[in-house]
């Protein structure tokens, strides 16, 4: 598989910082070793403000991009900022998000 974009966050314990995409299909990887309440994969609103949980294509819980235990799902975005917004206390949280080449 030749992954064109890929970011890697480990040792989070709260929200990550954001970090821009270009946009496509991505495959979400997130694990710890004690899981919070939730970990959600979000995007920058059109207000340039607001973060809203993305939608998944396959995975997730209830088809949103947010896990309450280690998982994967897929996702398509258009290109913008994101983060991953952690609720609870974690302990060794990573997660990754890689392009998918169609």
């Amino acid at each position: 598989m030749n992954v064109t974009e890929s970011k890697v966050f480990t040792g989070l314990t709260a929200t990550s910082p954001q970090f821009r995409l270009r946009g496509g299909r991505y495959s979400v990887q997130m694990v710890a070793t004690a899981f919070g309440t939730s970990a959600a994969l979000q995007m920058l609103g059109p207000d340039g403000t607001t973060m809203q949980t993305v939608v998944t294509v396959a995975g997730g819980t209830s088809g949103a991009a947010s896990l309450t235990a280690n998982g994967q799902f897929i996702v398509d975005l258009p290109g913008g900022d994101l983060q991953f917004t952690l609720t609870g206390s974690f302990t060794g949280f990573a997660a990754s998000i890689s392009s998918v080449p169609m």
